[in-house]
């Protein structure tokens, strides 16, 4: 159900996913600091390896999110230039 969401692009699972993405490379960070091996170390390093350049291109994904697709846009110009319109006294 999750995979579907983030497929179709709804905007609430991608943030549910940065959200979990973040908590990773926090959790992993600290991780990394008290690491007492080097296997460790080198795992949780990966991991924020991982994870950082993907949440870097979600925030992307969610940006193009919020634009209105193009038949909202064209409703959304209507509108606007009604309202502009009826504020100019229909002129």
């Amino acid at each position: 159900m999750f995979t579907a969401g983030l497929w179709a692009r709804r905007y609430a699972f991608v943030v549910i996913f940065e959200a979990l993405l973040a908590l990773t490379i926090i959790f992993a960070s600290l991780a990394l600091i008290f690491a007492s091996t080097l296997l460790q170390a080198v795992v949780t390093g990966g991991l924020v390896l991982l994870c950082a350049p993907v949440f870097w291109l979600l925030i992307r994904v969610m940006a193009r999110l919020q634009v209105p697709r193009d038949a909202q846009r064209a409703q959304l110009a209507t509108e606007a230039d009604e309202a502009d319109l009826a504020a100019d006294g229909g002129e």
